[in-house]
């Protein structure tokens, strides 16, 4: 092994990692101009971005398409934006308490204001010291 490597603490940093990828957010997204009901689904702490967030979902939403998103609850704050990519998603397994979620996309948020972008970095960079909390005898 290089002395590089030092083991103990790339060993917590896996950890830490997988605790990230693997912490989900509930996602709430409504299509503009329609009144419909919010569609469903729900991301990774790892899908959140500084100016977006990947969701997975059972709906099909065009590229392109604008819309606002809410994240943990249909009551929280929502922030504008457009599905910049939508594909299908092929998953043998499926997750958990869904069903059936066969479609991944991601929202590029379009702030209307900078202190609305710097509201979504206070909940951004929140989330993220959530996520990565590690208490105790938690281990992968």
């Amino acid at each position: 092994m290089s002395p590089i490597h030092h083991p103990s603490r790339t060993k917590k940093r896996v950890s830490e990692r997988l605790r990230f990828a693997t912490y989900r957010i509930k996602c709430y997204l409504w299509i503009e101009n329609k009144e419909a009901r919010a569609v469903e689904g729900f991301g990774f702490a790892a899908d959140v971005s500084e100016t977006g967030v990947g969701m997975y979902t059972d709906a099909k939403i065009p590229k392109g398409t604008f819309v606002r998103m809410a994240l943990e609850s249909e009551d929280s704050t929502s922030y504008r934006g457009y599905v910049a990519w939508c594909q299908r998603y092929a998953l043998e397994q499926r997750f958990h308490g869904h069903e059936s979620l066969d479609h991944r996309l991601g929202v590029s948020f379009l702030f209307e204001s900078e202190a609305e972008r710097q509201r979504y970095l206070m909940y951004f960079n929140d989330l993220r010291k959530r996520a990565t909390f590690l208490n105790g005898d938690f281990k992968f």
